[in-house]
């Protein structure tokens, strides 16, 4: 099972930025969604997507995985922005997504960041 577990994740993933591409693309129904605010939507859709592609992508880096993700938001946006679509695109839609993905991605980040701050600190009180 371990070692189907990668494969899995990455089933997952893929599985799940294909539900999130159809409901950003697809045509809004009358009345709130499952979340009435819009913006907690965006937050969880992009949190939930960079857990799942930090599991299944273990390899990158984290920042990697942000990045490709958060672009990923900002190319929903101007998709939506599309008069096709029929959707509104929204900066802060965005601004959302990039909040989810940094409340994710934050917690793997910061023992690296105090550990440079760490190093710093020490090179500068023996230097």
């Amino acid at each position: 099972m371990a070692e189907r577990l990668p494969i899995l994740l990455k089933i997952a993933f893929w599985t799940a930025l294909a539900v999130a591409t159809w409901v950003l693309v697809a045509p809004s129904g009358p009345g709130p969604g499952l979340i009435p605010w819009d913006k907690a939507e965006h937050f969880l859709g992009l949190y939930g997507l960079t857990l799942l592609a930090a599991a299944a992508f273990a390899r990158r880096a984290l920042w990697v995985v942000g990045a490709g993700l958060a672009l990923y938001g900002g190319v929903m946006e101007l998709v939506q922005a599309l008069p096709a679509v029929h959707r509104d695109a929204d900066l802060y839609d965005w601004a959302a997504d990039i909040a989810g993905v940094l409340a994710a991605t934050a917690p793997a980040a910061l023992p690296r960041i105090r550990e440079r701050l760490r190093e710093r600190a020490k090179n500068a009180a023996s230097g």
